[in-house]
């Protein structure tokens, strides 16, 4: 235990040291960065069901045990929080901890060496009288390697208050878990950044540095010609220029840290908000009501699937034109370097893809899904992507095709093979590795279908490709427009393991699969947008905890048990 909390007094420490005052005053004024700890009985709770997830509910109770005695003297029905003030022209913070039992706290941080010392003023009078419990007191905290260090501390309305400066802990705030907002709601941990309360001259200031920095970097390299090295640097002003108005118009980014035992879930969000009306707002607000055209080819229950469905508006879609047309002329100067057939043939081909994309960008939606399933030591992929027009994949693809087909172990290509649904497939057998593991899964050959329609794309592979794609597009079109995240990636893990356990036998892959009940065990990307606001999560779901436990252990784990945290005395 002692280890334990002189270990959280040292973080805490450092966090205060790099946050020092800048200012000679304390300013009530906006918060620029905000640290959210949530109540310590949420957290403690949360704890236990991952260690009860994980097959180890013995193991939560003693972190949990621990902790609940290093922090005795807190309330932990209240959040902590370390929130980063600024008036407009300095910066000051606040560090406070909800108190229930200063005495008992200060008993439990003894157990670290910490003590508390008198301040001693240098015009004290002997005989005045004792300290108020409200005044400013100091405690010495042991730091390796820097000796004791003062840190200052102030009770004010059931809050404890820490600093480097005793003449700052003053005016201090009430309620101070105001500032957190909702962030100790919906996470156990959370950063937050505030970038439009950042006072406008440091905000110049830091994106002078970025912009400077990344063009002073920018060198030309040996053999480039001032041509080459323009367009090169044109792209990266182009970029920059997009950094530029993300800092202007992000109003505050969030990292949190959240476990959810009601839905078996952990997970870690990023979330911003924009400037209302802002180009980024109303990007944001085209991508709110998304819908897909490519139904068929997502399945949750499928080892892999994923889409991505987003729209643009006028000026990000001319932004990205710009860029493309910089990235085109890049590649062709490249390529123009080299001399023969091939060259040209590549030059064309580079031409006809981006003029494809350009065009498919013009369109204003990009729409793509793909899936792989697994079952029974086989595989199949498919995927599908909204083009502007199919005839331009088409025409890239038979040139493509030109500068290999006369390759000895090109194995051609068979083209309008079939069509389905005005869609054409051009198919390709290409022969597998001897390898038994390969052969197992693949066959002799592993069977291509590339499918090309009017203003679609499509691709598969593996068993029966070609009836799959079919069963995919026939879905897709009697499913119609479905709504859709902007964008989702999900793993299924279950189907995974069942996959590799066809291979080997190994224990810890049987011992995963055991535990698992297919119903938790995804791994999930997702993102989410709203009129100012955007979120990207990233998810484990409590059945992929198991496994990992399972695996670890070989599945000798103890009693899945349900969180008491009563029993931890809090």
């Amino acid at each position: 235990m002692k280890t334990l909390v002189r270990c959280c007094w040292v973080a805490l420490l450092g966090l205060l040291i790099t946050m020092s005052p800048l200012s000679t005053a304390v300013a009530q004024d906006k918060a620029v960065a905000i640290v959210s700890i949530a109540p310590l009985s949420k957290v403690f709770t949360d704890i236990q069901y991952v260690s009860s997830a994980a097959g180890q509910p013995g193991m939560g109770g003693f972190v949990v045990g621990i902790a609940g005695g290093a922090t005795s003297g807190l309330d932990k029905s209240r959040p902590t929080g370390v929130v980063l003030m600024s008036n407009g022209q300095d910066f000051t913070p606040l560090v406070f901890l909800p108190l229930s039992d200063l005495d008992a706290l200060l008993d439990a941080v003894k157990l670290a060496g910490v003590v508390e010392q008198e301040i001693v003023e240098e015009d004290a009078a002997e005989e005045d009288a004792e300290a108020e419990p409200d005044a400013v007191r100091m405690l010495q905290v042991p730091v390796p390697g820097l000796g004791a260090i003062p840190v200052f501390f102030k009770v004010n309305n059931g809050w404890l208050f820490l600093g480097r400066d005793k003449e700052k802990l003053t005016n201090l705030p009430d309620d101070p878990a105001a500032l957190l907002g909702d962030l100790p709601k919906n996470y156990d941990f959370a950063i937050q950044g505030n970038l439009q309360n950042v006072p406008e001259l440091y905000r110049e200031i830091i994106l002078q540095q970025v912009v400077s920095g990344a063009e002073g970097a920018l060198l030309q390299e040996p053999g480039e010609s001032d041509d080459e090295f323009a367009k090169r640097k044109g792209m990266v002003q182009l970029q920059l220029k997009q950094l530029e108005r993300l800092f202007n118009e992000f109003v505050d980014m969030t990292l949190g840290f959240n476990i959810n035992p009601d839905t078996k879930e952990t997970y870690l969000d990023i979330t911003y908000s924009v400037v209302p009306g802002s180009q980024m707002s109303i990007q944001l607000a085209l991508n709110k009501d998304l819908t897909s055209d490519f139904s068929g080819f997502t399945d949750e229950a499928a080892a892999l699937s994923m889409n991505m469905t987003v729209k643009a508006g006028e000026e990000d879609i001319a932004m990205a034109v710009e860029q493309m047309n910089t990235f085109r002329e890049v590649a062709l100067g490249e390529l123009k370097k080299e001399s023969g057939e091939q060259q040209v043939a590549a030059a064309k081909i580079v031409d006809l893809l981006f003029d494809s994309y350009i065009d498919t960008v013009k369109s204003g939606k990009i729409d793509v899904a793909a899936s792989l399933d697994l079952s029974d030591q086989s595989l199949t992929f498919l995927s599908a992507i909204k083009v502007s027009d199919g005839r331009q994949i088409e025409d890239s693809l038979k040139e493509l095709v030109k500068l290999v087909e006369d390759k000895p172990d090109f194995p051609g290509i068979q083209w309008n093979a079939e069509t389905h649904k005005g869609v054409a497939f051009h198919t390709m057998s290409i022969p597998t590795p001897p390898e038994e593991e390969i052969q197992k899964v693949f066959g002799e050959s592993l069977a291509v279908v590339m499918g090309i329609g009017e203003q679609s794309v499509y691709m598969a592979f593996g068993e029966d490709a070609a009836g799959h794609l079919k069963t995919a597009i026939d879905q897709s079109i009697d499913g119609g427009s479905v709504a859709v995240d902007p964008a989702k990636f999900s793993i299924a893990v279950l189907p995974i393991l069942q996959f590799l356990s066809g291979f080997e036998d190994d224990p810890k892959i049987a011992a995963a699969i055991a535990v698992m009940d297919g119903t938790a065990d995804k791994i999930q990307i997702s993102g989410s947008m709203q009129d100012d606001s955007g979120r990207t999560r990233i998810s484990v779901q409590g059945g992929v905890i198991k496994a990992i436990a399972a695996a670890i252990t070989g599945g000798d784990a103890e009693p899945v048990a349900q969180p008491e945290v009563e029993a931890a005395g809090f």
